[in-house]
């Protein structure tokens, strides 16, 4: 970490705003930050920062990150939501040091119309852009690539979040992310988003069960898989797309959580904001949870009270981390869409743009595809609101195209 931070002449001069940017190199996660801040040079720790309030803070913090670290700590029993806001605080943070030579407390509203713009472009690419990896890799990046419209709009409204708690604990003076105008009208692109478009087809979905539906050996003849790692690929896939859970719910979950209730199995999650539900459990999904017991040596089916992880570590032994499950189900989209890319080159493009959330995405979708009503299907995807659940029907726009383009029209 000696090269992470640069101190330059002026670190030790207080009341600095504005230093040099921390030279390129290999950025790194913000917990390797927090470990690391002894060697964080005056000018950008956020000490004396020009945002700074005159009055102690209600937080127990000196520093940008010490501050920032606050915040998060608010957010700990929620996963998803912890994970992405630490990613968010995460690229600001790193975007000051590295791009703006500056403290996070020093920053002013023409510094958050720079960072609008560096995040729909980061350069350069190769510092700040990498695919998705281990946090502990050496390869980590902070960015895939630019955000989409929508994600820079979530990504600014995380943020506003951060200042405004920082404000409001006596540690800034001002949120400058609250000058941001709200336009009266939306993009094209933020219009858009309204549908979602993050799913797989049906067709991509059916080839994705047909090759795990093959015999073990050829699977493991194709690709070099061993059974243990084939079944549990297999039983994921079933996972994520008959349930719709999200990638903390797949790592927390318990053999246990799936039970009998008058005949029927459901699954139980504690899930988004601590809510509890029960799901119900599709036939397809429990018999393949059949196959996986019996191949990790369980009883034919969950019993009361079982505290077994579900999906298991290679060894069939440990739960996996959220981490490790998205790297997984990466690894089954990536390899299917390997395999059928010579005949099947469109439905391949999805699978290599796809992600744990787009089976999420896709479960709902295909649900609300096969006419199930709408507040069932909410239900399921758990949404406080059915106007969420909403955006997933595509039926009356096909409905709408089917009209106007009649079978038997005639130019």
């Amino acid at each position: 970490m000696t090269d992470l931070i640069t101190k330059d002449s002026s670190d030790e001069r207080s009341g600095m705003t504005r230093g040099k940017p921390v030279q390129a190199g290999r950025l790194m996660p913000l917990e390797r930050l927090l470990v690391d801040q002894v060697r964080i040079p005056e000018s950008l720790s956020g000490r004396f920062g020009g945002n700074r309030n005159e009055v102690a803070p209600q937080i127990a913090a000196n520093t940008d990150l010490e501050a920032v670290q606050s915040w998060l700590l608010e957010y700990q029993d929620s996963p998803e939501t912890f994970r992405s806001y630490r990613r968010e605080a995460e690229r600001l943070i790193l975007w000051c040091w590295y791009q703006q030579g500056k403290a996070l407390s020093d920053l002013n509203r023409q510094d958050i119309a720079d960072y609008q713009a560096f995040i729909k472009k980061p350069e350069p690419e190769d510092q700040w852009c990498g695919e998705p990896c281990a946090r502990t890799s050496p390869d980590w990046k902070p960015f895939k690539g630019g955000l989409s419209a929508n994600s820079q709009k979530q990504a600014i409204t995380i943020l506003k979040g951060l200042f405004s708690y920082l404000r409001d604990a006596d540690y800034l003076r001002g949120n400058p992310f609250a000058l941001i105008r709200q336009k009266g009208g939306q993009s094209l692109a933020l219009q858009q988003s309204k549908k979602v478009e993050r799913y797989l087809e049906q067709v991509d979905i059916q080839l994705m069960f047909k090759r795990y539906e093959a015999p073990g050996a050829e699977i493991e003849a194709s690709s070099g898989k061993s059974e243990r790692e084939f079944m549990r690929e297999k039983t994921l896939l079933y996972f994520l797309y008959y349930l719709a859970p999200r990638v903390s719910e797949v790592a927390s979950c318990r053999m246990g959580d799936f039970f009998l209730r008058r005949g029927r199995w459901w699954w139980r999650v504690l899930g988004k904001g601590k809510k509890y539900a029960e799901i119900p459990v599709p036939e397809p999904l429990m018999a393949q949870v059949r196959r996986y017991r019996t191949f990790l040596g369980l009883s034919l089916e969950p019993e009361v009270g079982e505290e077994g992880a579900f999906i298991r570590s290679i060894r069939g032994t440990n739960a996996m981390s959220a981490n490790m499950i998205y790297r997984l189900s990466k690894k089954i989209l990536r390899d299917t869409a390997e395999s059928i890319e010579e005949h099947f080159p469109e439905s391949a493009a999805r699978m290599r743009m796809a992600s744990t959330h787009w089976f999420r995405h896709t479960a709902i979708t295909h649900l609300a595809d096969r006419g199930i009503d709408l507040r069932l299907v909410s239900k399921t995807a758990r949404h406080s609101q059915l106007e969420t659940t909403a955006i997933y029907f595509h039926t009356e726009d096909e409905a709408w195209h089917d009209a106007i383009n009649p079978a038997d029209r005639v130019e």
